[in-house]
């Protein structure tokens, strides 16, 4: 497994592999497939272009994705038939040595329910509660 900066020919790969996950997550049928309804090419095209944004490849497969817009992590997502297989991690401590770099002294995400143990484990801790349109997320942050 290499973890690796996204490139423009890896988005449709990206907008594919973050729609399984959705699908795969337990968030129910409405707002699963609004989200999905928002992933695209393009979208990931934009966000290649404004974030830092990586992936995990694996024997020439894109499995896994997570990005960085200034200080916080966006869009982490693992192929679900490669969960904990270690991909996310690697995922994060690549993004966290990032931020090193760019003398970032802090990391924040905002963490879906079933998500809050892997953040927990890598040294995040919740803020505050978060509500957008109808879906609450957990706001967690990590310092370094």
């Amino acid at each position: 497994m290499m973890v690796r900066r996204a490139q423009t020919k890896d988005a449709t790969d990206i907008a594919k592999l973050i729609a399984r996950a959705l699908a795969a997550e337990n968030t129910g049928a409405d707002s699963t497939a609004a989200l999905k309804s928002g992933i695209s090419r393009n979208l990931v095209i934009r966000r290649l272009a404004r974030w830092h944004v990586l992936v995990s490849e694996h024997e020439g497969t894109i499995v896994g994705t997570a990005a960085l817009e200034a200080n916080r992590v966006r869009m982490v997502f693992v192929d679900p038939a490669r969960h904990r297989q270690g991909i996310g991690s690697a995922l994060l401590t690549s993004l966290s040595e990032l931020a090193r770099r760019n003398k970032l002294s802090a990391l924040e995400v905002f963490s879906a329910p079933g998500a809050v143990q892997f953040y927990t484990s890598h040294g995040y801790l919740p803020v505050g509660n978060f509500t957008d349109r109808g879906q609450t997320t957990l706001l967690m942050r990590a310092t370094h």
